[in-house]
């Protein structure tokens, strides 16, 4: 009875344990990762006899696993790197003339074959089938491919995934553009009014003309339909994934000219002027006329206006041109005089100073004279019509005679320099705007069409010009190819040549910032915010150490599934505490597992936000460039900023006109960043009216963004003429400003009393070498 009851007891135990045990033992089979893949089965095969046959083994997985296989012996050794349940195989007796023997790893990490005789082994993996391929020794050329309809079924898989990409990827809010029409007695003109950073194609397309919008932009032609459009035959509009186009064909006798200024594109619709006789003769203009000479000369206009007498030193000579002329218009000189090359409406206005006759060449390359040459002063003036969609340049070349000037029309353009404006006093204090402008000739002003240009010439051999328009109260900067045209506001108006530069003035100073500039339309209507100010603030209260610690260890627990959110959760509190090396690491190991989370709005405008913060401004830049960036009003905020830091000013201040308001719903200490930069990029434009706007004082603010937004309104003093008031605000942050901020007052204090003549050489030198002593 004893024993029996004992056995009952250990009966009723193992039972109990039993029941204990087995299902511990199920879930620890479950979860195991090390067998999450199981052989599903191996295919063996042989394809042909001699020296071009070769066998085929497949290994088909429940999943993708990766195989490498490695000869040792005449063994072929396949390697799953990692345990892989048992599935049935028989190659042995499928491929007998490649394999004699299989055996599995006690482990399930891998098979071992062995092999008939020695062969080469190549691997292909296709989803969750591995193709292990045995070749002879002798084989030559590419290895066998994979069986048709394994590839045709990887195409299927991509095509799906790709598509399911494109669902979970909204597209671009595409914006309008209005298309504008308008009828002159001469001709019918068709205006599109761009923002200055898009980018516009013109292409020919047999008679039609295409103008090509890159972007999410849908162009609106219902001011255009239903009106009489004299000299166009059709019009349409196109639109596709990345751009928007018009289509314009002009009616029989008519052309088309096309031109790009202050920030519209226009198509002017003309009508074509008869051809005119050939002329091989070239045209002859005249230099200055003799008193006693025997022939009359051809009546000349008389100028509009005289060049000014300011004597300019005459420079140095340099060495002759080495680039050969080539297709363009070819002027020969004796001696290569100073020359400009400007364009306004359509038409590029050639000057040489020169007492030299100049002779026109025929036309090439589309590039036709409108009127006759005439003579101003001490210039000759050309005119030339812009053939639609072409580039005109002006180059210095050699010919087999000497050295010459080539006008050339193309589609691109030789290296060249560019002028930029820089605002600084007279000795009398005055505002004037001064131009690099290398090697000057003297100055000339022109009557063109009532408008009063006046025109500087260079001798620099490498062109040197402005690219774009730019306007100020008292006068524009037109755009030059060679020189310098200025375009004057003002009857009192003086342009002045010096050594190497050319300064703009009155009698009374210049207006203190440029002519007043709207801010763009935004781009599109601010959504919901990446930054949004109630979780930036939240992520910001309380023990910051612990909330970051608590979403680090949510993050990590957290399925696979959910770990995108949390990491981005953890990235965001990251940067609002200022960690944007941390929060960067965090979003980039996200992106890198979760390739759709990548595209999305929030971490590509946060990855920019912190690459701008960490001085990263280049990579910024680039992460905030991307096609589905492209309209978006906070990412072009974020752009800004990374131009601002590049020190791009121009793009930047673009940028903010766009976009600036989107940082009225930022945190505050955000905000203020912000608003500190766009101010400064708003001075370093010389818009000074603009610059005090933003740069106005306010309650609360950090010391370094205090004392950056007093240093930019002392500049703005600076550029209005105020020079006692810069001076004073220089001295105080010199005094008591953070210290780059007080370098940076102490220099241009330095360098505004010295102008103002209120400090001595010797004085302002002891200054400047004790700041370059000090700050390094």
């Amino acid at each position: 009875m004893g024993a029996e009851g004992r056995r009952s007891r250990i009966g009723r135990y193992g039972s109990a344990l039993l029941r204990v045990s087995l299902p511990a033992v199920a879930l620890l089979a479950a979860i195991d990762p090390a067998l999450a893949a199981r052989l599903i089965g191996a295919k063996g095969s042989e394809a042909g006899a001699g020296p071009g046959g070769y066998g085929r083994i497949v290994l088909t997985f429940d999943k993708p696993v990766t195989v490498k296989a490695k000869l040792a012996g005449g063994i072929l050794l396949l390697g799953y790197g990692e345990r892989v349940a048992p599935g049935p195989e028989h190659l042995a007796e499928e491929m007998p003339a490649f394999v004699s023997m299989v055996r599995r790893d006690p482990d399930g990490s891998g098979l071992r074959v062995a092999l008939q005789r020695p062969f080469r082994a190549n691997v292909q993996s296709a989803g969750e089938r591995v193709f292990v391929d045995l070749l002879p020794e002798g084989w030559s050329g590419l290895p066998p491919p994979l069986p048709p309809e394994v590839v045709a079924e990887l195409a299927r898989r991509a095509r799906i995934a790709e598509e399911a990409l494109k669902a979970r990827t909204l597209p671009p809010v595409r914006k309008p553009l209005a298309l504008e029409l308008a009828r002159l007695p001469t001709l019918t003109r068709l205006s599109l009014r761009l923002p200055d950073d898009v980018v516009a194609t013109v292409a020919a397309e047999g008679p039609t003309t295409r103008l090509r919008v890159a972007g999410a932009w849908t162009i609106d032609s219902n001011e255009a339909r239903g009106r009489p459009r004299p000299g166009i035959a059709k019009l349409a509009t196109e639109s596709d994934e990345g751009s928007a186009s018009i289509l314009v064909t002009p009616a029989e006798g008519f052309t088309l000219t096309t031109e790009r200024e202050d920030g519209a594109y226009t198509i002017d619709v003309v009508p074509r002027t008869p051809p005119q006789g050939a002329k091989s003769k070239a045209t002859e203009v005249p230099g200055p006329v003799e008193p006693d000479a025997a022939r009359p000369a051809a009546p000349v206009p008389a100028p509009a206006r005289t060049a000014e007498s300011s004597p300019v030193p005459e420079p140095a000579p340099e060495a002759p041109p080495k680039r050969q002329a080539g297709a363009g218009l070819v002027f020969p000189f004796q001696t290569l005089p100073p020359a400009a090359l400007f364009e306004r409406g359509g038409i590029a206005t050639l000057v040489f100073e020169s007492a030299e006759p100049v002779t026109v060449p025929a036309g090439r390359q589309g590039l036709t004279p409108v009127g006759a040459p005439t003579r101003t002063g001490p210039v000759t003036v050309l005119r030339f019509a812009v053939p639609p969609g072409r580039l005109v340049d002006l180059a210095a070349v050699t010919t087999g005679t000497g050295s010459a000037w080539e006008l050339s029309a193309g589609d691109t353009l030789s290296p060249s320099d560019t002028l930029d404006p820089v605002r600084k006093p007279d000795p009398s204090g005055r505002i004037t705007v001064a131009l690099a402008l290398p090697r000057p000739g003297s100055v000339t002003w022109l009557d063109r069409d009532g408008e009063r240009i006046g025109v500087v010439t260079s001798a620099a051999q490498r062109a040197v010009g402005n690219p774009k328009s730019r306007r100020f109260v008292d006068f524009e900067i037109l755009p030059s190819r060679h020189g310098l045209a200025v375009l004057a506001g003002a009857d009192d108006l003086a342009v002045r040549p010096q050594l190497d530069a050319v300064t703009i003035g009155r009698e009374g100073g210049l207006a203190a910032s440029t002519a007043p500039r709207r801010a763009d339309p935004a781009l599109a209507e601010a959504g919901t915010l990446a930054v949004a100010r109630q979780p930036w603030e939240q992520a910001r209260a309380g023990n910051v150490r612990e909330t970051l610690r608590t979403l680090a260890d949510a993050a990590a627990m957290v399925p696979p599934a959910e770990r995108g959110p949390a990491r981005l959760t953890l990235a965001r509190a990251n940067i609002a505490n200022g960690f944007d090396p941390e929060g960067l690491a965090v979003l980039e190991a996200a992106a890198a597992e979760d390739p759709l989370l990548a595209t999305q709005r929030d971490v590509a405008i946060l990855r920019g936000l912190a690459l701008t913060r960490s001085g990263r401004n280049a990579e910024a830049l680039k992460a905030l460039s991307v096609p589905q960036l492209a309209a978006d009003p906070e990412a072009a905020l974020w752009r800004a900023m990374a131009s601002a830091g590049l020190g791009d000013w121009k793009a930047a201040e673009a940028g903010f006109l766009k976009a600036l308001p989107v940082a009225d719903s930022y945190p505050p200490d955000l905000a203020q960043q912000i608003r500190a930069g766009a101010a400064e990029a708003a001075i370093e434009n010389g818009d000074a009216e603009t610059a005090a706007a933003r740069a106005e004082d306010a309650p609360g603010l950090p010391p370094w963004i205090r004392d950056r937004l007093a240093l930019v309104r002392a500049r703005v003093s600076e550029a209005t003429g105020q020079v006692d008031a810069a001076l004073d605000a220089y001295t105080r942050l010199e005094q008591v400003g953070q210290r780059p901020v007080a370098a940076e007052a102490q220099l241009r204090g330095t360098l505004l009393a010295r102008a103002s003549g209120k400090l001595e050489p010797d004085a302002a030198l002891d200054r400047l070498e004790r700041l370059a002593m000090t700050w390094h």
